[in-house]
């Protein structure tokens, strides 16, 4: 499958994280929390449902295929792992902004896993 661009990745993390709050993810729900208009969302989710990793029922209700879920839940647990991060670091940031900085960076890198290669690290003694 072609790349994703991080746009991309942040509308799968986005549809994850409404979905974790309640099932039925709707396309206005989705502009909401992008601050995006619906139209964006709209060709958004026309593109994402091209590359298979959503469908979009009647009424608007927007659910994220295997291959979607599996990308958003790695992504969204590279953004725990590294609040949890800042969070041990004492860094002086509100939740907010560490919320926006683990997104940030957990997009730059998407296929990597932060906490397997933590975990591995300490480990081997590194």
């Amino acid at each position: 499958m072609e790349e994703l661009r991080e746009a991309h990745l942040r509308y799968l993390l986005t549809i994850y994280e409404i979905s974790l709050v309640t099932p039925d993810v709707s396309s206005a729900s989705i502009a909401e929390q992008l601050n995006v208009r619906k139209p964006t969302v709209s060709a958004m989710l026309t593109c994402l449902m091209e590359k298979n990793l959503l469908i979009k029922q009647r009424y608007g209700k927007v659910y994220l295929t295997d291959e979607g879920f599996l990308s958003a839940r790695n992504i969204y647990e590279n953004v725990i792992f590294l609040m949890e991060l800042f969070e041990q670091r004492r860094l002086p940031m509100t939740p907010q902004q560490s919320h926006e900085a683990a997104v940030a960076a957990s997009l730059a890198v998407p296929g990597i896993s932060f906490r397997r290669n933590a975990i591995s690290e300490t480990e081997d003694g590194k």
